[in-house]
């Protein structure tokens, strides 16, 4: 289904810029491919939120978690059945449990202070598909990425159980997608960066 849809769209838009080359097109494509993955997982994700009665807090986690995300970044699943496994897994599941129980205040300080030192030693973690090169652009991303988490660990001491236990859990799921570890065990490469530089030079 995927392949036909972006096979159409690929089509109507070669007939309405055919000056685009061979490489532009070739971007036009992962793009789509994202777009409708990126529908489609939205939907089945919030069908299942749905389900499992746990729409709004879903919508919050999720929130939660695209913040951190647009700027630590971290490990995409190259295909599409692991990409929706590990979004329920990562995304629907963990909602479900912040509102099972209530955090200790020396393991949340724990589990805080260790997510904003991961997150200060590793974000962003980009991908072979988006390096990012620019030394300035990953410095200002490691800060952005170290004060947000700085800031969910302190809003996580004023907020109610299940906004706390959300912040510090979307620390923690974070904190895996941009372990060395993650890109290990799924055959990804790491630093992507690296490898674009030395291709260049």
């Amino acid at each position: 289904m995927r392949a036909r849809v972006v096979t159409l769209i690929l089509k109507i838009i070669g007939k309405e810029c055919p000056e685009y080359t061979e490489d532009q097109m070739a971007v036009v494509k992962y793009g789509l491919e994202s777009i409708y993955i990126l529908i489609t997982k939205m939907i089945v994700l919030t069908l299942a939120a749905t389900m499992m009665g746990i729409i709004k807090e879903f919508l919050i986690f999720l929130i939660f978690f695209g913040i951190i995300r647009s700027t630590a970044f971290g490990l995409h699943a190259n295909k599409s059945w692991e990409c929706y496994v590990s979004s329920f897994l990562l995304l629907v599941l963990p909602p479900w449990i912040c509102l099972q129980f209530e955090m200790n205040f020396w393991i949340q300080l724990i589990l805080g202070t260790f997510a904003i030192g991961y997150i200060y030693k590793y974000a962003p973690a980009d991908t072979k598909n988006r390096p990012i090169v620019s030394q300035k652009r990953r410095k200002v991303y490691k800060i952005i990425s170290t004060l947000t988490a700085c800031l969910y660990v302190i809003a996580s001491f004023y907020t109610p159980r299940f906004y706390a236990n959300s912040l510090i859990a979307v620390l923690l799921i974070e904190c895996l997608m941009i372990s060395p570890g993650i890109y290990s065990f799924f055959h990804l490469p790491y630093a992507n960066y690296r490898q674009y530089l030395k291709h260049v030079s």
